[in-house]
């Protein structure tokens, strides 16, 4: 960014001079996360001294919006003193995740760092499963009781917000800790000091458990248009909230994960950025998937060698199998691509399955006939060879039909089956319509070519 251009060289002079009074009214007119692009760009004891300058809640926000290898490397620059009131002045939630990149090991060292306390929300935490909710909620939210008077609520509040993640949505919970209401700062400041919490608040809360899967929060977040969302266990109890912010990174994770299996690649670990990866795992990363494709395209040269004395009598037939394989694998992948992401939002369930085919059905006719036209045109006005023309636009069609089915299909068998539906990846899609296209194309010239006499 033009900014870091301007800035870098100031603060790289002035740590020269060790000039310490110079960069703390630098850093002062920066926030956190402008500090953090720049912590990136320094040397590693350049990013000891500047941080050393700044206060512990501060460097707590600047090493949550660090890459997980710069936090990493911190943390061999630090004292244990350091590392230990890091630790403790981050959120839970950020402390979990970064903890989530660490060996086992490591963190095990780690948790003897924490406070009690802290310790023990930290491991509550990371006892849930890695994409669940539990895992990406933060206990530090306000609760209320619903005999508090406004007047007491708001003094509460004033008592309690530094500790918490949010103070413009509360929630109220009975003797028992069981959710029951929630609340908004707006409610509260704008209502008669003397009325009970109960009598404003909303009764019927959106919330989530925290077995659920994140997606689940973020998408009743978006949909509600919510700041946060209360985290209950199965009794109701409530134990933490996840607010908007997390949800940014949550769809971002999730997004990533979805193009990566959708152009056939192993999901990447949340630490893996593109010029952190090493050689070796980029490359496992996309080899997998390669190979099973590579063994599956094995089926195209058997149907090609199969079909040789077809080719041999008819050599114009040969001419058009890039076009009509290209092009169901073209169309299975827009279809795949569509599911995946209706699935992924919400827009469409298992139940809609019977009518999406529907849909598509009449939508590949639509799109199958005139492509079949436009096809038999070419291959004529190529070859001159009418049956082969036929054939050529006929099994188009019939591709562009199959193909389609059966891209909108596989995410649904997926999702049936519990695997992630971007596994009905691309590279998938076309391999198969590959073979599939290839059969198809076949049969129909065969067919053509024998009843018109060929």
């Amino acid at each position: 960014m033009s900014w870091i251009n301007v800035l870098l060289p100031e603060l790289k002079s002035e740590l020269e001079r060790k000039n310490l009074g110079a960069i703390k009214e630098l850093l002062k007119t920066l926030k956190p996360q402008d500090i953090a692009e720049l912590v990136e760009e320094l040397e590693d004891q350049e990013k000891v001294l500047v941080l050393r300058l700044l206060d512990k809640e501060t460097i707590a926000h600047i090493f949550s919006e660090l890459p997980p290898q710069e936090r990493e490397e911190l943390f061999r620059l630090f004292t244990r003193k350091e590392v230990a009131d890091l630790l403790n002045e981050l959120d839970p939630d950020d402390r979990a995740r970064f903890f989530d990149e660490l060996p086992a090991e490591m963190v095990k060292k780690l948790l003897t760092y924490l406070k009690p306390e802290e310790r023990e929300v930290t491991q509550l935490l990371l006892n849930y499963p890695p994409d669940s909710v539990g895992h990406a909620m933060t206990p530090e939210m306000v609760e209320l009781k619903p005999d508090m008077t406004v007047e007491d609520a708001l003094k509460f509040i004033r008592e309690n917000a530094p500790e918490k993640e949010t103070i413009y949505v509360a929630y109220v919970t009975d003797k028992d800790g069981k959710l029951i209401g929630r609340i908004t700062l707006a409610d509260i400041v704008l209502a008669s000091p003397e009325r009970k919490i109960v009598e404003i608040m909303d009764p019927e809360p959106v919330k989530v458990r925290a077995s659920d899967d994140r997606e689940v929060a973020a998408e009743l977040i978006s949909k509600y248009d919510l700041l946060a969302i209360p985290v209950v266990d199965s009794e109701d109890k409530l134990l933490g909230i996840v607010t908007v912010d997390d949800v940014i990174d949550i769809i971002e994770e999730e997004a990533t994960e979805d193009i990566h299996r959708l152009a056939a690649m192993e999901a990447p670990k949340i630490e893996e950025e593109y010029f952190r990866l090493k050689l070796g795992k980029r490359v496992k990363k996309r080899i997998p998937w390669l190979i099973g494709l590579l063994i599956a395209e094995i089926g195209t040269g058997t149907i090609l060698k199969n079909y040789n004395a077809a080719l041999s009598a008819v050599v114009a037939l040969a001419y058009f199998i890039p076009m009509l394989t290209g092009t169901g694998g073209n169309v299975g992948s827009q279809a795949v691509t569509l599911v995946v992401r209706a699935l992924a939002v919400g827009e469409i369930n298992l139940k809609d399955f019977f009518r999406i085919v529907g849909l598509e059905f009449l939508g590949s006719l639509g799109i199958g006939i005139p492509l079949g036209v436009i096809s038999f045109l070419i291959s004529f006005g190529l070859t001159h060879n009418l049956q082969v023309s036929i054939a050529v636009g006929v099994a188009l069609s019939l591709i562009v039909l199959v193909s389609n089915l059966i891209g909108l299909t596989l995410p649904f068998v997926f999702k049936i089956f519990k695997i992630d539906p971007a596994v009905a990846s691309n590279p998938l899609i076309s391999t198969l319509m590959d073979n599939i296209g290839l059969l198809i194309y076949f049969y129909v010239a065969l067919f053509i070519i024998r009843s018109m006499g060929g």
